[in-house]
C-alpha cells in the first residue's frame, strides 16, 4: 500500500491514487466531526490546497446522496456564513451541482435560491457553465483544443433551466445576458445523436422571452445568437418557432426578427433541424423567402434602371449574398434531401421551373 522511494527512508507515498483519495475522504470526514460546530474552522482545515479541495468537493457529492438532511444543513450553514472564503461556497455548490442528486436537491432549495433578488440563483447559473461542463462527445478527448469544446455535464442543468423558466417575468433587463449565456452553453449539447437533450422546451421558453429585450438595433448580436439557439431545437416549440420563421410583414419588430431568423435558417449552418424536423414548414418559407412574385417583379423592375442578376433568374433581390463561401451545408437544402428526398427534390425542380 506504500511506496518507499529508492533514494531516501523518508520519502513515502501511497501505491495508488485511489488510496489518497480515500485517506484524504477519511481525513475530511474526521475534520468535519472535530469542527462540527465550526463552518469557519472546518474551511480552515480544508484549506487551499487543489487535492484537499478535490476531495471535499467528492466528500459533499457522497453528502448530498447519502445524507440529505446533513446535506441540507451544510448548504445552509455555508451559504449563510458571508465571511467564509468564496472558493469554499464555491466548491460546496460545484459539488451540489454535480451530484446525481442535484435535481432533487435544486428543486428543495428553490425558495433559497430565488431569494435577495435571486443572487445565489445567478451565483448557480455562472458555476454551473463552468464546472458542469464535459469534453464534447464528437471530439477525442486526448487533444488539447477538445478542452475548448465543451458540452453540459449532468442533470442540474435541466433543474437550473426549469427553475429560471417557471421565473422568467422576475429576471430584470441585465439579466438577459446572462440567461442568454446559459442556453448558448446548453445548445452545445444538441447534435444529431441527441438532437433534442433534456431541457430543450425550457431553453425554447427562455430564448423566445429573451427576444422580446433584444428587439432594438443595439442588440443585434444578441438576437442573433437567440435566433440561433431556437433554430438548433425547431421541435422544442414548433408553433413559436414556425409563427417566428414565418414573420409578420405588417410589424416591423416582427419583420426584423423574421428577416434575421431568415438568413440563419436558410443562408447560414443552422438550417439542417428544421430541414429534418419540419421540412412542410421550410418548404413554404423557402418558397416565399426565394421567389419573386409577378406583382415583386413589376414592381422591382420599375425601381431597377437594370435588373439585377437575382431578379432574371425570378429569385428576389439580395438573396446571393449570405452563401458565400459557397456549401451544401449551408441552409435546409441538404438535410431536406437526406431526410425528407421527395420533398427535396420537389423543392429544388419548382424553384428551377420558376426560374
Amino acid at each position: 500500500l506504500i511506496v518507499f522511494s529508492p533514494h531516501s527512508d523518508v520519502l513515502v507515498a501511497p501505491a495508488h491514487d485511489v488510496l489518497e483519495d480515500w485517506a484524504l475522504l477519511q481525513w475530511i470526514d474526521e475534520q468535519h466531526a472535530i469542527h462540527e460546530d465550526s463552518i469557519q474552522e472546518f474551511s480552515k482545515a480544508i484549506g487551499t490546497h487543489p487535492a484537499v479541495r478535490r476531495m471535499y468537493r467528492k466528500w459533499v457529492s457522497e453528502l448530498v446522496e447519502q445524507d440529505a438532511k446533513a446535506a441540507d444543513r451544510m448548504f445552509r450553514t455555508v451559504m449563510d456564513d458571508v465571511e467564509l472564503p468564496a472558493y469554499f461556497q464555491d466548491d460546496t455548490l460545484v459539488s451540489i451541482l454535480r451530484s446525481s442528486s442535484s435535481a432533487e436537491f435544486l428543486e428543495k432549495h428553490s425558495s433559497e435560491l430565488l431569494m435577495n433578488d435571486k443572487q445565489l440563483l445567478r451565483r448557480v447559473i455562472h458555476l454551473l457553465r463552468v464546472a458542469c461542463v464535459t469534453t464534447h462527445s464528437r471530439l477525442d478527448k486526448t487533444t488539447a483544443h477538445a478542452l475548448l469544446i465543451t458540452a453540459p455535464d449532468g442533470p442540474a442543468w435541466v433543474s437550473v433551466l426549469r427553475l429560471v423558466q417557471a421565473h422568467l417575468p422576475s429576471f430584470a433587463q441585465e439579466d438577459r445576458t446572462l440567461l442568454l449565456g446559459l442556453i448558448e452553453d446548453w445548445a452545445r449539447g444538441v447534435s444529431w445523436k441527441p438532437p433534442y437533450p433534456e431541457g430543450a422546451e425550457s431553453v425554447a421558453a427562455i430564448a423566445h422571452w429573451l427576444l422580446e429585450g433584444f428587439d432594438d438595433y443595439w442588440s443585434d448580436e444578441e438576437r442573433k445568437q437567440t435566433l440561433e439557439v431556437i433554430a438548433k431545437i425547431p421541435k422544442a416549440d414548433p408553433e413559436r418557432f414556425a409563427a417566428l420563421l414565418q414573420g409578420g410583414l405588417d410589424d416591423r419588430k416582427e419583420d426584423r426578427l423574421a428577416r434575421d431568423f431568415r438568413a440563419i435558417i436558410f443562408e447560414g449552418l443552422e438550417g439542417m433541424p428544421v430541414g429534418r424536423d419540419m421540412p412542410e414548414l421550410v418548404v413554404s418559407a423557402l418558397n416565399d423567402y426565394l421567389l419573386c412574385s409577378a406583382s415583386e417583379l413589376q414592381r422591382e423592375y420599375g425601381y431597377l434602371s437594370r435588373p439585377t442578376l437575382e431578379l432574371l433568374f425570378g429569385i428576389k433581390p439580395q438573396r446571393s449574398f449570405g452563401f458565400f463561401p459557397a456549401s451544401a451545408y449551408r441552409g435546409p437544402f441538404l438535410s431536406l434531401l437526406r431526410h425528407h428526398p421527395r420533398q427535396g427534390l420537389d423543392l429544388i425542380i419548382s424553384i428551377l421551373n420558376h426560374s
